[in-house]
């Protein structure tokens, strides 16, 4: 990355905003993202327009693969609003890059998911330590849950019986606590938000020269 221009400014500005209130409240109102789409799109075509013009049609169409792949796990309950109007937005703001062949979003989401791996090793292991890193859900108490700060925003993966989780982590362990239930199954929440911050910020100075030499490697 030799410069930063427009773009890449108000992309790398509107995702690290949106990854410190992930990182810490876990709540992006959707007003940010209504207003921020529709203008890094006008920004990207004011000051990079000539990348669209030069650049093979698929390669926009596979720029906004991640957002729809994600759309369609936020329907599934898999994944939160935010990750997809995160990766909406990036697909807007900076589909392409003169620079790399593989368009910036899936650069990101790829970088992402190393940060995200990291991310819950590091967590699981203040848990239980390194012997259990690799799993997806704990069994812990619910006043653990309220109480210690380890098990912040972490998510309620089932309950007992197989009833509804709901789509308020809070108002779930509250209601369990009002019916007798003391232990329960949970998941660290992750603020994928942020980590696309990261794997954007990734794909804008290294760039996609990993993959292709990975792809060199293996071909």
């Amino acid at each position: 990355m030799t410069g930063l221009g427009a773009a890449e400014v108000f992309t790398l500005a509107v995702l690290g905003v949106a990854g410190v209130i992930d990182l810490y409240y876990r709540d992006i109102e959707p007003l940010y993202w209504i207003y921020s789409i529709p203008a890094g799109a006008i920004i990207y075509i004011n000051s990079m327009g000539s990348v669209l013009e030069d650049s093979p049609w698929i390669l926009l169409v596979l720029a906004l693969v991640p957002a729809v792949l994600t759309l369609i796990l936020y329907m599934a309950g898999v994944m939160g609003g935010a990750d997809f109007m995160a990766l909406l937005f990036l697909g807007a703001s900076y589909p392409l890059s003169s620079s790399s062949i593989l368009p910036i979003p899936l650069q990101a989401v790829l970088y992402a998911g190393v940060f995200s791996a990291v991310h819950r090793i590091y967590v699981s292991a203040r848990v239980c330590g390194f012997r259990c890193i690799f799993r997806g859900r704990y069994r812990i108490t619910i006043h653990e849950l309220l109480t210690d700060p380890r098990f912040r925003w972490w998510i309620v993966a089932t309950t007992p019986g197989g009833g509804d989780v709901g789509a308020d982590p809070l108002e779930t362990v509250l209601r369990l606590a009002r019916s007798g239930v003391e232990v329960l199954e949970a998941s660290p929440g992750i603020p994928y938000v942020f980590h696309i911050f990261l794997g954007t910020l990734t794909a804008m100075i290294v760039g996609d020269e990993p993959f292709r030499a990975l792809v060199s490697l293996l071909a």
